[in-house]
């Protein structure tokens, strides 16, 4: 099934956004003509096997409103990561505001900050060079529909050994038109060079109203750079968030992320990692919440492609109402990938009857030297843990709080990053004060 809305609003972008180098153009209509020949994915596709998406087809999207002011922004960050010292960019609907941003963020030394639509007109050649084709257009619909939009977003180089001290904040808002479902499309290029090293943070937000934004990331690290990439997805409970990440990751090379998800009706995030070069590291932690109206959905492809790589991911969530959660998680070890270490685990905490949680841990092994393991586990909270902490004097509502407190802040530990920590942790109160 095509969504007509989305193939007319990505035209209406091409036609206003027109592409000089004709490699990129060629690709934009290449990611048109996959999205219109396949529609959105089905129940039938076994990625997409818990996620329903076809009412999308029935939606009405217009493009997102080249808009926002001082106030969306003051709105957005009470919901973002507040980590002070960062260096904050602010994109809305997609578009990056340097009369909002902080005007450092674009001026450190090493580090280049760039508009997609700037980047691509100083060169297209590396703009092309970026854009992972790890998650092919023709199995991966919505990562189609963004290349076949390609136009707005951002480009963030690190040269060759700088070792950036400051992080940079990633505030990612979403403003709705009143009445009408908009459409945002951005793309992200993350590039670290050989030994470099950054932190970036991401905090999508957004004001009350109909939205879908369909982002992807492509994210290359050169040999021995480190990334450590923290994410919050806090955005209004009538947005939907499709999320696309290709990463990778060269020889000695680290990349340490973890992502917290705690607003949006529809929160998916696809991740593709190829551990390319002897050494490479990737961990994908992570924490959610989902209530009623709510559903969060990871899936996850780590692809060892190399030997003496080591690869981590633990996921845990919590499901009230008639919240839902999926995780599907696959390592792959290729015969050439010995002496690797994969470990995946996901862990989900059901706090009403009509919550749901769906988990598929997968591994494919070919190599014969390795130590690899997946787990899945879900239950209810601890009915002896509740008594001991009910007999010595907590009421109901506070006891049940600090036990679900504890099992998120047991995953955000992984967090090596004090103050990313306290920033991730804060969130977290704040979702459970806001459910009590």
């Amino acid at each position: 099934m095509t969504a007509l809305s989305l193939v007319t609003v990505t035209e209406a972008a091409q036609a206003a956004t027109p592409l000089t180098d004709a490699a990129l153009t060629a690709l934009r209509n290449e990611g048109l003509t996959a999205f219109t020949a396949h529609g959105l994915p089905t129940r039938t596709h076994e990625r997409w096997k818990y996620t329903r998406v076809s009412p999308l087809a029935e939606v009405s999207f217009i493009a997102a409103p080249a808009t926002g002011d001082a106030d969306v922004v003051r709105t957005a960050e009470g919901q973002a990561l507040d980590v002070p010292g960062a260096l904050r960019l602010v994109l809305v609907n997609g578009r990056l505001r340097t009369d909002l941003s902080d005007a450092a963020a674009l001026t450190q030394a090493g580090i280049s900050v760039q508009t997609l639509s700037d980047a691509i007109a100083a060169d297209a050649a590396a703009v092309r060079s970026g854009l992972g084709q790890a998650l092919a257009l023709a199995d991966n619909p919505f990562v189609a529909l963004n290349t076949a939009a390609l136009s707005d977003g951002l480009v963030i180089r690190v040269a060759a050994t700088t070792q950036a001290s400051t992080p940079l904040h990633l505030l990612w808002i979403t403003a709705p038109t009143a009445g009408a479902a908009v459409l945002v499309q951005p793309r992200l290029l993350v590039e670290i060079g050989r030994g470099a090293a950054l932190t970036l943070i991401e905090s999508q937000t957004g004001r009350d109203g109909d939205s879908l934004t369909n982002r992807v990331s492509d994210i290359t690290l050169a040999d021995d750079a480190r990334l450590t990439h923290i994410s919050l997805h806090n955005d209004s409970r009538q947005a939907r968030l499709l999320t696309a990440l290709q990463a990778r990751i060269q020889r000695g090379a680290v990349y340490d992320g973890f992502a917290l998800t705690l607003g949006g009706a529809l929160v998916r995030a696809d991740l593709r990692v190829e551990l390319l070069g002897p050494g490479a590291e990737a961990r994908l932690n992570g924490a959610y919440a989902a209530g009623t109206g709510q559903h969060v959905d990871t899936t996850s492809f780590i692809d060892h492609a190399a030997p003496h790589c080591t690869s981590a991911q633990t996921l845990k969530g919590v499901l009230d109402g008639t919240g839902r959660g999926v995780f599907q998680g696959r390592v792959n070890v290729r015969r050439v990938a010995q002496k690797t270490d994969g470990h995946q685990l996901h862990k989900a905490l059901l706090l009403s009857r009509g919550a749901e949680v769906d988990t598929k841990p997968e591994l494919t092994i070919f190599a014969d030297d390795v130590k690899c393991s997946h787990g899945a586990a879900t239950g209810e909270l601890d009915e002896d843990a509740l008594f001991y902490l009910r007999a010595r004097g907590l009421d109901a509502d506070t006891a049940r709080s600090l036990l679900i407190e504890g099992f998120l802040d047991d995953v955000v530990e992984l967090v090596a990053d004090e103050p990313l920590r306290d920033a991730l942790t804060a969130k977290i109160h704040q979702w459970l004060e806001s459910r009590s």
